[in-house]
Parts: C-alpha cells; sequence; structure tokens
C-alpha cells in the first residue's frame, strides 16, 4: 500500500511521424487496420475530416474543486462522462486543440491539406483528462488554463483497459508532461496501472 500526491500535467508534443519512421510502415502495408490507439489528453473534435469512417469511444475523466477554483472540463460538467460527445475539447481552454493535433498525429487519414498520421487505418479511443483551473495562483495572467491530475488520467488509462474486449487497443499516448516541469523519472504513481495494460499488450507510450 502507498499514497501518493495527486500531481499536475501539463499538454505538451515533441515528436511527429517521419521521425518514428511511419512512411517505412506504411510502405511494408502496415497503416493500423484492425487495431485502435486510446489518446488521454485535452479531449478530440472527433467531427475532424482526419477521423471520418473510425470507430470511435469517448470519455471523460475531470476533477471538480469549486472551493479551489477547480472544476471539471467534461461537456456535460460531472467529474465522469462516457458516450458519444464526452471526449470534446473544452474551446475556451484548448484554442490549440492540443488533443485532437495529437490524435490526428496517432491516427488521422490524409483530409485536405492534412497529412496521414502514423497509424491512418487505426480506430480511437478519445479520452479527456484534463481540468479547468481558474484562479490566477494556478494559470498565471493566462486564467483559466488546464491541467490534468494523475488521478483523473489514471481513472482514463483503466477506461482503457476496460475496453479492450470491444475494440483491439494496442496503445494509450499520453502527451504530457509534469507541473511544473516534467519528472526525471516515470512517478510510481503510474506502475500498477502500465503494467496492467501491458499485461495484455496495450503500449503505454
Amino acid at each position: 500500500r502507498a499514497i501518493y500526491l495527486d500531481e499536475l500535467r501539463a499538454p505538451q508534443l515533441d515528436v511527429s511521424v517521419p521521425q518514428v519512421g511511419a512512411p517505412t510502415l506504411w510502405s511494408g502495408g502496415h497503416d493500423g487496420s484492425g487495431y485502435a490507439v486510446a489518446v488521454l489528453d485535452t479531449g478530440v473534435d472527433v467531427t475532424h475530416p482526419v477521423f471520418a469512417g473510425k470507430t470511435i469511444l469517448e470519455a471523460c475523466f475531470s476533477s471538480s474543486y469549486p472551493m479551489l477554483d477547480v472544476f471539471s472540463a467534461c461537456p456535460g460538467g460531472g467529474t465522469t462522462e462516457i458516450g458519444s460527445g464526452s471526449a470534446m475539447p473544452d474551446t475556451d481552454l484548448d484554442g490549440h486543440y492540443h488533443g485532437t493535433h495529437v490524435a490526428s498525429i496517432a491516427v488521422g487519414a490524409a483530409a485536405g491539406n492534412v497529412p496521414n498520421g502514423v497509424a491512418p487505418g487505426a480506430d480511437l479511443l478519445a479520452v479527456q483528462v484534463f481540468t479547468r483551473f481558474e484562479s490566477s495562483d494556478d494559470c498565471g495572467d493566462s486564467a483559466p488554463c488546464t491541467y490534468a491530475y494523475d488521478s483523473d488520467i489514471l481513472e482514463g488509462l483503466e477506461w482503457v483497459y476496460e475496453q479492450r474486449d470491444v475494440i483491439d487497443v494496442v496503445a494509450a499516448n499520453l502527451s504530457l508532461g509534469g507541473y511544473p516541469v516534467a519528472p526525471g523519472a516515470c512517478s510510481n504513481t503510474y506502475t500498477s496501472v502500465v503494467a496492467l495494460l501491458d499485461s495484455v499488450d496495450i503500449a503505454v507510450v
């Protein structure tokens, strides 16, 4: 048994498609078809054309502590929402659509001037795990702002595990980091759930 601080994580994005060698995989006929990728982030606008025709499961896990000026970013205002539309981003917080961008890099299929993602044939589990912070103590001059609690991320990862018999999910992507700086090593907070996902061949990235 152990107790861990419920740390905050910030959205981050460091690499993209050519850097991971995706074009080489495509040339061998591997585009992710028949599999799914989970993206735990600031939410995904699943109506974007790059996600057309994909099987998409959605969920939201977002904390609410009104006395601290911390509020759920789930579309319906709840702390847990499952189903169509539940992963839609809060555009007031996510003006750059970080989660939609990340999901597009993971599984987006070419549309207009948007190129293919890493696995353009794969389906998507869109999981919104971020929370709305309205205090300048948390956000500085950029209030409102958004961060994700470890506890919400863990709930999201557990939900991904529970979907393994519904859809063949093979990876869970988390493009986020520590607050205010990234930790030097993977936090023990995540050890158990990562091991659980690994036991059913779901890679946590």
